[in-house]
């Protein structure tokens, strides 16, 4: 099952798992994969158009991890 799948049926559980691939992604191209501001510093650098979504997107998840997130919000972590 894809994570775009997935979110139909468990969108939490989506969110997370898409976290955790890009982690996982970044993490292999060589940024570092444990503190979250310093790979959006790095990605900052290397990709400038993208941060902005990529920060969006780790704020999201943070906050799913507290509280209760809408499906919108989810979606835009997506």
């Amino acid at each position: 099952m894809t994570i775009q799948t997935q979110f139909v049926d468990d969108p939490n559980g989506a969110v997370l798992e898409a976290d955790r691939l890009v982690t996982q992604v970044l993490r292999v191209k060589g940024y570092p994969s444990g503190d979250v501001d310093e790979r959006i510093a790095d990605i900052s650098a290397a990709y400038p158009r993208m941060a902005r979504s990529y920060r969006e997107a780790c704020e999201i998840v943070a906050r799913q991890r507290r509280e209760t997130l809408t499906t919108e919000d989810m979606r835009r972590a997506m």
